[in-house]
């Protein structure tokens, strides 16, 4: 399983839908780190929505979002 690290740079936590919020209509960096500890990014913003396949993330807090 994923889990979202940071967005823009920033370190999310348990947070993520407060940044996710924050950075609304805006491009996003999204640092991701896989299940074998490997990390990557995934850039996305909300026009991206129905133009890319959903990306399917946990983050710390345990939670599932559904990304694009």
């Amino acid at each position: 399983k994923d889990e979202i690290l940071s967005i823009n740079g920033i370190i999310v936590g348990n947070d993520v839908e407060k940044w996710l919020q924050y950075f609304g209509n805006d491009k996003m960096e999204l640092l991701i780190k896989n299940e074998y500890g490997l990390t990557h990014t995934v850039e996305m913003s909300v026009s991206d929505k129905y133009t890319q396949p959903l990306y399917v993330a946990e983050y710390a807090g345990g939670k599932k979002d559904l990304l694009k």
